[in-house]
């Protein structure tokens, strides 16, 4: 694949961690030149490598870093934590960028900030749902039969309608995501160079999630994990998700937290995809708003190729900017990556969206 004609604009440090945990000590650490399904040496520099957590380092995790192709003892450093939940920070990493390995596309620096997780939001329901149940749509009460009715009712109607990006089709015959596919993958590990170029390249064909699929099968192949440097028996089969993970939802919202942050000297970003109905952006509007910041700006245009808009809030030395991004889905970068991009980079270079 042809890199040298892209521009590669982002200036930081490109962190990205399997498991949420940094340490600026690695037991071990490798340096990737080359990785199977890529012509050439990498156009910027890889590390992987493990870093021990516990009192006897008894567990290790997997990490990859991406240094800055600019000037990286000056850029600053992302730190990428992945919500999911159960998702690896190895999706963003193939398929987050606008771009998915083993066609791999670098940029200079690290990616971008996750969309805030807030919860479950429904919102724009029908009149009858919101009145029966008491426009409580999270917390249902199984003996509010109304209401139990009219949000069988909506769910029935949306069946067919892809809430991670409310305009993209959904595919009939039901989810190529990593962790529900229904293909025979012992057929598609059993051969994985060949289908990874046998895939039609052509629009009429093309279908979103190949990319997660392509990204797992390339990422168990023995080639890929030995180019890696991943400890041989350490891992079995590796799921881009992992729908298996067994713990307690106890943090049901974030408000405190962001409630916190609004009284020191910090920056915030958040930003949402317009299309996504999964977490709609008018919810993550509405969480800003009960912080109770002073308005520093209203809301206004600003323009790539396509116009997004953003609102910026001030409270003392603490501000928060609030951007939508015009026609992308829930994972904004992999819609807009151009967009996008301007937005991380103008921000971290303290310039005005």
């Amino acid at each position: 694949m042809e890199l040298t004609g892209r521009r590669m604009t982002w200036i930081c440090s490109y962190v990205l961690l399997q498991i949420l945990f940094i340490s600026s000590y690695a037991t071990s650490r490798s340096i990737v030149k080359t990785l199977p399904g890529f012509d050439g040496d990498l156009p910027f520099k890889l590390e992987t490598g493990y870093v021990g957590v516990g009192e006897m380092d008894d567990v290790q995790l997997f990490y990859y870093f991406v240094e800055s192709q600019r000037e990286p003892s000056r850029d600053p450093l992302l730190v990428w934590l992945t919500g999911g939940p159960g998702c690896s920070s190895f999706k963003p990493f193939f398929c987050g960028n606008g771009d998915c390995l083993p066609y791999l596309y670098a940029r200079a620096g690290c990616a971008k900030a996750m969309p805030v997780q807030l919860g479950r939001h429904h919102v724009g329901w029908t009149k009858s749902a919101k009145t029966s149940c008491k426009s409580d749509y999270v917390n249902i009460d199984p003996t509010n039969e109304r209401c139990m009715v009219d949000v069988e009712a909506i769910d029935e109607l949306l069946r067919g309608i892809n809430t991670l990006q409310v305009l993209e089709p959904v595919y009939a015959k039901g989810s190529l995501k990593a962790d529900k596919v229904d293909w025979d993958q012992r057929i598609l590990m059993s051969t994985p160079n060949h289908f990874l170029h046998s895939l039609p390249r052509t629009s009429a064909f093309w279908c979103r999630d190949y990319e997660f699929l392509l990204a797992e099968i390339w990422a168990n192949i023995p080639s890929v994990r030995e180019a890696l440097h991943v400890r041989e028996g350490s891992k079995g089969y590796w799921h881009m998700c992992n729908s298996s993970l067994a713990y307690t939802k106890n943090i049901l919202s974030t408000i405190d937290y962001h409630r916190n942050l609004s009284r020191t000297n910090l920056r915030a970003l958040i930003y949402c995809a317009d299309l996504d109905m999964s977490i709609p952006h008018i919810a993550t509007q509405e969480m800003i708003r009960s912080l109770n910041l002073t308005l520093d700006d209203s809301w206004r245009a600003w323009f790539v190729d396509a116009q997004v808009a953003g609102l910026r809030y001030k409270n003392n030395d603490f501000y928060m900017t609030y951007s939508s991004v015009k026609g992308a889905g829930h994972v904004a970068e992999e819609y807009k990556p151009k967009e996008v991009n301007a937005m991380i980079d103008r921000w971290l270079a303290y310039y005005p969206l």
